[in-house]
């Protein structure tokens, strides 16, 4: 669910923390809370700026919290909204269906041009729901959960977070929607019912041969400001066992947050940036980057916190309280890269929602109850480094070049397909195989465009048609 308070809201915040009940829970095997301090920030010092480039091109739909899946050029869509940001509506419902996804569309880069097909009747509640947590897995896309209404109206007993894995059959799908070939399309679609499924917000990712549904929450009733939803305060471990399309869920564990009560709140997060990682070892890791809202102030999560497996399948968490992330701790399109040679990790997250705001003296300035969690048009880069028993993690804020707008809060980020990625990782890019100088290392595509850096009925805000080139300058 996507949403931010303004200030009146603020003062009747009312956050509660609820576990789902039912569900086998354990803690990790092993965990740690990583204490060491960070370096001082300097946007001076960031080893390369990341600029984006309005292609302007007009043949994509304007979506945001949507699912993807990429074959080639072409990009598959599912899911998410048509409007801009929710707002918190108590009278009338805040996600009505009127703008509801509900079609699946493929976005062909070659031939610059889109496609679309209404999503097969069988499937339609769910797939044209929002903030479903999407993963990409070889020819399929897996969407868990999401959030919107059982029915073709906008009755408030109609709204449910979905109990729902489905899997789509990418190459199928994109053949069918190009082709118009209403059968074929449902043919690539199956679906299951699971109430460990029941999630939005969250994301789901993937270790090896085990997914992670990582937090996120089910809200339960048509959406209103000031009401919380049921937070799992999970990260849930499963198998997906697909055969020729038919899904099962085996080996399923939920972990609740391993560390005591000063820490345990690092779990209720939902609406957070889950990225691919490079853990210590070289190992593939998964790292959460912000979420909200902490249980006191209703602010956003500054401390990220990583996931590793061992080769035995055992699963540890980390909390990084020697780092506070200072931008962009909403959901938002993230680029990775990973330098092999110094074993630096850079994870640069694009514009979204931010904690911290350049003011218009270009001063670094913290969120207050004049600008509370505004907007970003600013990129910023986290760089992890050091030696295994020492690493540390660094914030560069790149004030310039700012962003072409107000951008990047619940898009995605495609990498380039000819370039160079880090162990055959098809979302982390190989650093030290980049060029000097600026290279296109891929796209941005839709989200939420903001006209302020504060929404309201005189800067509105929309779903972004846009498609912009991502390039980096070392």
């Amino acid at each position: 669910m996507k949403r931010i308070y303004i200030v009146y809201l603020l003062l009747i915040l009312v956050a509660s923390s609820c576990a789902q009940q039912g569900m086998k829970s354990v803690r990790g095997k092993r965990s740690v809370v990583l204490t060491a301090v960070a370096a001082p920030q300097d946007s001076t010092g960031s080893p390369y700026t990341i600029e984006l480039i309005d292609t302007k091109v007009k043949y994509a739909p304007g979506l945001q919290s949507y699912g993807m899946a990429v074959q080639g050029q072409q990009w598959l869509l599912v899911g998410g909204r048509t409007n801009g940001f929710h707002g918190t509506a108590d009278s009338s419902s805040a996600f009505p269906t009127r703008y509801s996804n509900k079609n699946m569309f493929v976005i062909d880069m070659a031939a610059q041009k889109s496609y679309q097909l209404a999503i097969p009747a069988a499937y339609k509640l769910q797939l044209q729901s929002t903030n479903m947590a999407c993963l990409q897995d070889g020819d399929y896309l897996y969407c868990a959960g999401g959030y919107g209404s059982t029915c073709a109206t906008d009755s408030p007993g109609c709204y449910q977070t979905f109990p729902n894995l489905t899997a789509i059959n990418v190459p199928a799908a994109i053949a069918a929607i190009t082709s118009g070939d209403t059968a074929g399309l449902a043919k690539a679609i199956t679906t299951i019912t699971d109430e460990h499924m029941r999630v939005t917000g969250g994301a789901l990712r993937k270790i090896g041969d085990w997914f992670y549904l990582v937090m996120g929450q089910n809200y339960n009733q048509q959406y209103k400001g000031a009401v919380t939803g049921i937070y799992t305060e999970q990260v849930r471990k499963f198998n997906i066992i697909n055969t020729n399309g038919q899904l099962s869920i085996s080996n399923y564990t939920a972990y609740d947050a391993p560390w005591d009560t000063i820490y345990k709140e690092q779990f209720h997060r939902r609406d957070l940036t889950v990225a691919q990682t490079i853990m210590d070892d070289g190992s593939a890791g998964i790292s959460v980057y912000g979420g909200v809202f902490t249980v006191k102030g209703g602010s956003g999560y500054q401390n990220p916190v990583y996931i590793s497996q061992d080769t035995e399948g055992n699963t540890a968490f980390a909390l990084d309280m020697g780092f506070a992330q200072k931008m962009n701790l909403y959901e938002c399109a993230t680029v990775v890269m990973y330098d092999s040679t110094t074993q630096n990790l850079y994870t640069s997250l694009i514009g979204g929602i931010t904690y911290y705001y350049y003011d218009k003296f270009g001063v670094l300035q913290e969120s207050n109850l004049l600008n509370f969690l505004p907007f970003s048009n600013n990129v910023t880069t986290i760089v992890r480094s050091g030696s295994a028993s020492s690493r540390t993690s660094v914030e560069y804020p790149q004030q310039t070049p700012a962003l072409p707008g107000y951008i990047g809060s619940d898009a995605e980020f495609i990498p380039a397909g000819n370039l160079p990625k880090y162990n055959h990782m098809e979302k982390v890019l190989d650093y030290a195989q980049l060029p000097a100088g600026k290279t296109l290392i891929g796209w941005m595509y839709g989200g939420i465009l903001s006209t302020a850096n504060q929404s309201n009925g005189f800067n509105p805000t929309y779903a972004n048609n846009r498609i912009y080139e991502v390039y980096i300058v070392k």
